[in-house]
């Protein structure tokens, strides 16, 4: 009998608009329109580069006065030009880089490298959607490395921070594909409603962490109290988990490849009894509450010592291949733009067999800064391929009886199962991973875009918007055979 269960879709439109309309936040340093001032010493024509450590012009880079609000920009070359005063210091700054200070000390050519600036992804952390220093937020924050998370042969980030944040505790199931439980702090919320944290990748607000590829990721921040969970409303009551995934940096463009594989295998095993120590307890068990023994027990069937243990569990794989590139230039009017794109592909084989997961994941991040105004966009696309696992296989290798062969031709389907001559109340967990067959496909995408307008150093607005897209097909297919005695051996399962 086939069950067939139609493709639907789902569309959820999460739009954030106008998020923190006017938000007052740290701005990075803006170019100046250039103003004269009166300065005690005479001013004299100053020109210039800003280049990068690789020796490259940068442009849109801010050259200001010390002290005063004279200032001028780089252009597309790095090369600048204003008049100072022959003892002035010039602040170089640009956004992703340290800033510096130079002496003018009477010169009148200038030539300046920036370096990509030391302030670490720890130094900052994100609340709600402003960033902030570290040591102005008073909420519990936490943060992990994204590069131990990569390094970790998982699924889903969610596993990857298993065991590395305080208060976080992550329960997987083992089975391939299915989606970790996440407790921050405990279980909060009660009932039927989802217990598990927010996610927010990108800005985009999501329940799915299974279809993220971990070696997308940037940084990882954890919101764990109220003060910081307060932007979220009661989305956040179990916790906020905000990612933030990779972008291209100003450069050549930068090929990276990752790959890895390898068995997983169950390492401790119960300890169960065989066909003789099997008849022996129970003969044992019978003779003291004074019931006849069971027939197979007394005389054990020639030739039947089933492992149940041995013959569900297999040797499972894990393999995972990822590629990106990423880069960035500038704009023939002085902006910077930026793009990280990159693919992935995972499989895991479980532990038993029937189980299993594949996914094929690809990202698009672009970004532009042209003077005042910045625009990113984030777009994943996914396609999952899921085999469920069938029944509770792991209870019905203790309950199915050593003297009970895996197959036997005279039980429908050809499995073999209790009979009277030694009953139990197992189902065969072979048969059961092979005459069904339940099957889940996902396509998801995700995208999300911001536009953010500075219009003073301290003062900005954002416009974020987002989407997501589902469209899922599960097939739930049954052969016929019989997995379970039931008192007649004619009737299937």
């Amino acid at each position: 009998m086939n069950k067939l269960l139609p493709s639907s879709g789902r569309l959820l439109i999460p739009v954030l608009a106008c998020c923190l309309p006017l938000a007052v936040a740290t701005a990075a340093p803006v170019a100046v329109p250039r103003t004269y001032s009166t300065h005690a010493h005479p001013t004299a024509p100053i020109t210039g580069r800003v280049t990068d450590a690789k020796g490259e012009g940068l442009p849109g880079v801010t050259v200001l006065i010390k002290g005063t609000t004279t200032g001028t920009s780089t252009d597309v070359n790095g090369n600048f030009s204003l008049d100072a005063p022959d003892n002035a210091t010039l602040v170089i700054s640009s956004v992703g880089y340290a800033s510096q200070e130079v002496a003018v000390a009477g010169r009148t050519t200038i030539s300046v490298s920036l370096t990509d600036s030391s302030q670490s992804l720890s130094d900052v952390v994100i609340v709600g959607y402003l960033t902030q220093k570290r040591e102005d937020v008073t909420g519990s924050v936490a943060s992990v490395s994204a590069v131990d998370v990569k390094r970790a042969p998982v699924a889903t980030l969610a596993e990857g921070i298993q065991g590395r944040l305080p208060g976080v505790t992550v329960a997987t199931s083992g089975i391939p594909g299915q989606s970790p439980v996440v407790n921050i702090r405990g279980i909060g919320t009660l009932g039927n409603a989802a217990s598990g944290p927010l996610y927010v990748v990108d800005g985009l607000w999501t329940d799915n962490l299974r279809d993220f590829n971990a070696q997308d990721a940037e940084s990882i921040q954890v919101l764990k109290d109220g003060a910081s969970l307060a932007p979220y409303g009661s989305r956040g009551a179990n916790g906020v988990i905000i990612i933030t995934t990779k972008r291209g940096k100003a450069g050549r463009a930068q090929v990276s490849f990752n790959a890895y594989g390898g068995p997983q295998n169950i390492v401790k095993r119960l300890s169960l009894t065989n066909a003789a120590q099997w008849a022996a307890i129970t003969n044992t068990a019978y003779d003291n509450a004074g019931i006849a023994r069971q027939p197979f027990a007394n005389t054990p069937p020639a030739g039947i010592d089933t492992d149940w243990q041995k013959e569900l569990l297999q040797t499972g794989s894990v393999q995972s291949y990822d590629l990106g590139i990423s880069g960035g230039g500038s704009t023939d009017n002085g902006g910077r733009t930026n793009y990280n794109l990159s693919g992935g592909y995972y499989k895991q084989n479980g532990t038993i067999d029937g189980p299993k997961f594949e996914r094929f994941s690809g990202r698009v991040n672009t970004g532009l800064t042209s003077g005042k105004l910045r625009i990113n966009e984030s777009l994943l696309l996914t396609r999952t391929n899921q085999q469920l696992v069938n029944g509770l296989p792991f209870i019905d290798v203790v309950r199915m009886l050593p003297v009970t062969p895996v197959y036997d031709a005279a039980n429908p389907g050809g499995y073999g199962l209790s009979t009277p001559n030694a009953v139990s109340y197992g189902t065969n967990p072979i048969g059961a991973q092979q005459l069904d067959t339940n099957t889940s496909t996902n396509n998801r995408i995700q995208g999300s875009i911001f536009a953010e307008y500075s219009f003073l150093p301290w003062l900005r607005y954002r416009l974020n918007l987002a989407t997501e897209y589902l469209a899922f097909h599960d097939r739930n297919e049954h052969r016929y055979g019989l997995l379970r005695y039931i008192g007649d051996p004619t009737v299937p399962s």
